[in-house]
């Protein structure tokens, strides 16, 4: 089955989205990785490096997902979607944790929902677009 222009638009769309959200929520990751640490040393270093390379995993792997979707070979693997959902947990844990009632100084749920709010985006279009897609390509 080929794919649509709309498929492919909406696919695009998609994509973009999930690397804006990811780009944000690395941005976030950073910050808790590490943790406090002075520029530029190891710790540092390594916290920039963190949220990148989860972030790129997701995408490298939800990316093929989509495109095999559009290209009528859907990858039907639970196995593969426990994986990207881990990720994206792992990283929601990091971006919201510095700001639960329980951690944070001072509580702010405004503060909270912000700091979420590009992780619960990139959950949600990795959980949806392939359920769009796939019922998109079938009907």
């Amino acid at each position: 089955m080929t794919p649509t222009n709309a498929a492919n638009r909406l696919a695009v769309a998609g994509m973009i989205v999930l690397t804006l959200a990811l780009a944000w929520t690395s941005v976030e990751i950073q910050g808790v990785a590490a943790d406090g640490s002075a520029p530029w040393t190891r710790e540092w270093i390594t916290g920039w490096l963190i949220g990148p390379a989860v972030s790129l995993l997701v995408l490298a792997v939800f990316g093929t997902r989509v495109y095999l979707i559009t290209r009528g070979q859907p990858i039907r693997s639970p196995k593969l979607v426990r994986i990207e959902r881990l990720f994206l947990a792992a990283m929601l844990v990091l971006c919201g944790w510095p700001h639960l009632p329980w951690v944070a100084d001072t509580f702010s749920l405004w503060g909270l929902a912000l700091h979420v709010l590009a992780p619960v985006v990139a959950v949600a279009v990795v959980a949806s677009l392939p359920m769009i897609l796939t019922q998109h390509m079938d009907g």
